[in-house]
């Protein structure tokens, strides 16, 4: 990608506030990033659909890993399958 200097940005760190993103600008402001305020601002039911979504993939996450391990053997997948069964 071709870089553009048609806009000149301020140098910025990002940093973590009450486990939110922000970016501390030349020292001197701490500005909320985009996903910050539009988590502040979405209605009640975008975050329970978020919610929702967030869990439902950990689920499947869980249980990929769990597949994983089994098709992996050794004394891992013993202790597993004794949790299971």
């Amino acid at each position: 990608m071709k870089h553009n200097n048609k806009y000149v940005y301020p140098k910025t760190v990002r940093v973590s506030i009450d486990g939110k993103r922000h970016y501390n600008i030349n020292d001197k402001e701490k500005l909320p990033s985009v996903t910050t305020i539009l988590s502040k601002t979405s209605p009640a039911e975008k975050e329970e659909g978020l919610r929702k979504w967030r869990e439902k993939k950990w689920a499947r996450r869980t249980r990929r890993g769990s597949w994983m391990r089994l098709q992996h053997g050794g004394p891992r997948c013993t202790r597993f399958l004794r949790t299971i069964f």
